[in-house]
């Protein structure tokens, strides 16, 4: 846009596809789901040291839902 703005479609969309593209690559399924994505994008979010959370308490978290936990563990890490 040149006035420092992003367009927020255009980088909705590298997001989704870029944590699709990490989560297959870190052991998620070929078409990486929804699910697969979120971890990936809460390790990051986790990683950025932004939040006042643990990754143990993510972690945790994940375990304790018990969904895919595995998958959600390595997409996370």
């Amino acid at each position: 846009m040149g006035d420092g703005r992003y367009d927020v479609e255009r980088l909705m969309k590298a997001v989704a596809q870029n944590a699709r593209d990490i989560a297959v690559r870190h052991g998620g399924r070929r078409q990486a789901g929804r699910r697969d994505r979120q971890s990936v994008m809460l390790g990051a979010l986790a990683a950025s040291g932004r939040l006042p959370i643990s990754a143990e308490a993510f972690e945790a978290a994940i375990k304790q839902d018990g969904k895919a936990v595995e998958s959600n563990l390595r997409g996370f890490a």
